[in-house]
C-alpha cells in the first residue's frame, strides 16, 4: 500500500512537470513566432 502511494506520487509529480513544461513550450513557441514576424517584417 505505502509503495503504491509512493509510486502514485512519483507519477503525479512527473505529470505535473510535463504539463508545466508543455505550458512553457507553448509560450516559447509563441515568442519564437513573434520574433520571426518581427525579423521577417
Amino acid at each position: 500500500m505505502v509503495e503504491e502511494i509512493k509510486l502514485l506520487n512519483k507519477k503525479d509529480k512527473k505529470i505535473k512537470l510535463t504539463s508545466e513544461r508543455m505550458e512553457i513550450n507553448k509560450k516559447l513557441v509563441k515568442l519564437y513566432e513573434k520574433l520571426e514576424d518581427i525579423i521577417n517584417g
